[in-house]
């Protein structure tokens, strides 16, 4: 055994230091803690250069030099190592097996970035499959530990990453997922089935698709996005009246969510061939994907769904169809963001006066981060044009609730259909109250005409018109409102010259202005008035105080077994019982019915307030359990 001999210290470094000396290179440079990280995040992946642990691995078994010369032959040859060692596992030392597998893996990746259009789908495959072979071969030993849980991550981005590299390569070479196809890999072939998948259409039913690794969100609070294995995607078709498809499954382009992967159903490279079967699943309906009896999570991104879904709906203009609502035809209606679901209880989110569904994006994004929230939930957006009036609007909101109602539990046996939740802003607020209100047979119609109705003799089609939007009760299935920033005693920004000029602009519908000047004809001949002294009321004009509508509607009785919450702004300061956001007051957002209220520091557009949302989601949570579903998730 060597004894150091302290007495020659001083020597000893003198040498060394006179050796040192001689060294003019420094190997050393500042860079900073920051630069440091950045250095120390180089991977194939990321900056398309090799990592540190894969370039430490090349030098320290001898293969830099040949890496740089001939990285296909490198590559083949830890291939071939890695080959033996699955077949002569003896031979092999299994220690070495996952270090040497995470740089084959990197190493595919960094020489499919630096390669041709003919050769990239070999390495991204070839990624693919030992990174699939890293994760979930149990014959390596590579299972989750404290040891090597950086490492497993990072091999599940690598699988991610060439999976969504491998499904560009797929669309853009027209390449179908519907028919088996073989492919090369750096040793082998792989052989993919024809793929499964729970989405509802075909591959073949979407016009294009958008691969979640292409973009990021952006102007939103947050990135509504699931980590998990496989690549988010977007099937698109656009939205046409004329096709088959149903204008239920989203807005202007119908967007469907989906999460892409490859399950590699062996790891044996002496066969012909591997067997790997390309797998789709739908983001709203799959959390995991079971593997081996392992639930494993599924990746999934919200925040691209609902950006595609609102980027192509931004030419839709709430303020075009509040002045001619004819113009929005049979675009009004109820749009589902996924399929309908049985198994998850409905909300209903409606617009105000002058918008569109649009509003409700950052809500919807951030709700759909919680997997309580996707797991028993789905959202639909009721798209209307706000310069009808009101009643005629709450009517056709009534019959489109309806309609769906029959479509999807006409036998009324769905208790998650029975316990739908609706969300409402200012107007849409109103025909979210009238949708659990009862007009007390025609005491709603005669106290806004003032006359009986047995007094009253009208056409059919016109004593029809009056009863639909006169006389309603409250629907049965909805369990639960939230009325946000709602003016339910009126505006008086209803009656500024600004919405007055407005209001004199705004076009009526055919129907409604015939149906209506019919029934202020009768009205005048029974009450011995002019018909002068009647006026058709828009949107606009049914928002001011004084509008006999408002003063009513008000004054209708509530359905008993539903709750009530109202989220109330004001401009200067939270939990202030009084005050204005600015378009309605504390006066007139006040319902002293409501189960609960909050009031939040915010302008009329409290919808998007992080507070808002907060209160909504506290609100789902709370309608879960008392639904008698575990709902035990923070915020």
């Amino acid at each position: 055994m060597k004894i150091f001999n302290f007495t020659n210290i001083k020597p000893s470094l003198a040498v060394l230091a006179i050796i040192l000396c001689s060294c003019s290179t420094s190997h050393l440079t500042y860079i900073g803690k920051d630069n440091w990280i950045d250095a120390m995040s180089i991977s194939a992946m990321t900056t398309n250069e090799l990592s540190y642990k894969s370039r430490y691995f090349l030098v320290g078994n001898d293969l830099i030099s040949k890496f740089q010369n001939d990285p296909q032959e490198v590559i083949k040859q830890l291939a071939e190592y890695i080959e033996d060692a699955h077949n002569n596992p003896v031979a092999i030392r299994r220690e070495d097996i996952p270090e040497t597998l995470s740089v084959l893996i990197e190493l595919c990746t960094y020489k499919a970035r630096h390669s041709s259009k003919n050769e990239t789908l070999k390495y991204w495959m070839s990624s693919c499959f030992y990174s699939y072979k890293y994760l979930f071969d149990k014959s390596i030993n590579t299972e989750l530990t404290h040891s090597n849980s950086l490492e497993y991550a990072a091999n599940i981005r690598f699988y991610n990453y060439s999976l969504s590299q491998i499904f560009s390569y797929f669309d853009d070479n027209n390449i179908s997922l519907e028919s088996p196809s073989e492919f090369p890999m750096i040793i082998g072939k792989v052989k993919l089935a024809k793929f499964k998948s729970d989405l509802l259409w075909t591959m073949k039913k979407f016009n294009s698709f958008i691969n979640g690794y292409d973009y990021l969100p952006k102007n939103l609070q947050s990135h509504s996005y699931v980590s998990g294995l496989g690549v988010p995607l977007l099937g698109l078709q656009k939205y046409d009246s004329s096709t088959s498809l149903n204008k239920e499954l989203s807005l202007i382009s119908l967007v469907y969510p989906f999460t892409f992967l490859i399950e590699f159903e062996s790891f044996d490279l002496k066969k012909e061939s591997i067997e790997a079967i390309p797998e789709l699943f739908d983001s709203f309906n799959n959390e995991f994907i079971d593997l081996d009896g392992n639930k494993i999570p599924l990746s999934k991104d919200y925040s691209l769904a609902l950006a595609t879904c609102v980027d192509s709906y931004r030419n839709v203009s709430g303020f075009k169809y509040m002045l001619n609502p004819d113009k929005m035809g049979d675009f009004q209606g109820l749009y589902m963001l996924a399929p309908y679901n049985p198994n998850k209880i409905p909300v209903v989110l409606v617009h105000g006066l002058m918008s569109t569904p649009v509003i409700w994006l950052e809500m919807l994004n951030t709700l759909l981060n919680s997997r309580t929230i996707r797991e028993n939930y789905q959202f639909w957006v009721y798209a209307y044009p706000t310069g009808d009036p009101i009643y005629y609007s709450a009517h056709k909101f009534r019959d489109a609730l309806t309609d769906i109602k029959n479509k999807y539990d006409s036998g009324n046996k769905n208790q998650k259909f029975d316990n739908m939740v609706i969300i409402g802003h200012s107007m849409g607020g109103l025909l979210t109250r009238l949708s659990i209100q009862d007009s007390n047979g025609y005491e709603l119609i005669e106290k806004v005409i003032n006359i009986k109705m047995d007094d009253l003799k009208l056409p059919d089609a016109q004593r029809k018109f009056l009863l639909d939007v006169g006389l309603f009760q409250p629907l049965p299935f909805i369990k639960s409102v939230v009325l946000i920033s709602t003016p339910n005693k009126g505006s008086k920004m209803a009656t500024f010259t600004f919405a007055r000029i407005g209001s004199y602009l705004i076009s009526l519908p055919l129907t409604v202005a015939q149906h209506s000047r019919s029934i202020i004809k009768q009205v005048a001949v029974a009450s011995g008035l002019k018909e002068d002294d009647f006026s058709i009321p828009n949107g606009i004009d049914q928002l001011a105080p004084t509008s006999k509508f408002i003063q009513i509607t008000y004054e209708l009785p509530v359905k008993k077994n539903v709750e009530v919450h109202s989220i109330i702004g004001n401009e200067d300061q939270a939990g202030e019982k009084s005050g204005t956001d600015g378009v309605v007051p504390y006066s007139s957002a006040h319902l002293p019915y409501a189960q609960s209220e909050l009031v939040i520091k915010s302008d009329h557009s409290s919808y998007d307030k992080p507070e808002c949302i907060k209160e909504v989601f506290h609100i789902l949570l709370e309608h879960l359990q008392k639904c008698n579903i575990n709902s035990a998730q923070s915020f």
